[in-house]
């Protein structure tokens, strides 16, 4: 009878380590969301990227914040499908725009360009110009 206990025990211990060892990720199986905020064509720089499970707002589950040329990386995000916000880094711009994104294990999700809108760019007449009855024109 004792033989068999431990031989039982054994298979359990051995059948719960491998359903143990299968939950683990395997090596790697780490995602990525990468892509790049402009405005207009031009990058923005230092606008911040936060990953949310709902509407913007909710709680931020991965973050990043574009480069010098507008480009980011979240690595390692959590899978599944989400909200992918690119947040204004100054006024000047609308405050953020949203985008749906699934996170697949072991892929890299290239969510392309996410467009950021200017409030408002005065075109005429040049900045720091003197006017007297111009109408300044906005876009």
């Amino acid at each position: 009878m004792t033989k068999r206990l431990r031989l039982l025990v054994s298979l359990i211990s051995a059948t719960l380590l491998l359903s143990l060892i299968g939950a683990l990720p395997a090596r790697g199986q780490t995602a990525e969301i990468i892509g790049s905020v402009d405005w207009d064509g031009s990058p923005v720089p230092n606008a911040t990227l936060d990953l949310e499970a709902g509407s913007f707002g909710s709680p931020v589950l991965a973050t990043a914040t574009a480069s010098s040329d507008g480009s980011f990386v979240i690595s390692n995000p959590p899978t599944g499908q989400f909200t992918l916000y690119a947040v204004a880094p100054s006024n000047e711009y609308w405050q953020w725009v949203g985008l749906n994104v699934t996170v697949t294990p072991g892929q890299i999700t290239n969510v392309g360009t996410l467009t950021l809108s200017k409030i408002l760019q005065l075109t005429s007449p040049a900045n720091g110009a003197s006017i007297s009855t111009t109408t300044p024109t906005l876009q």
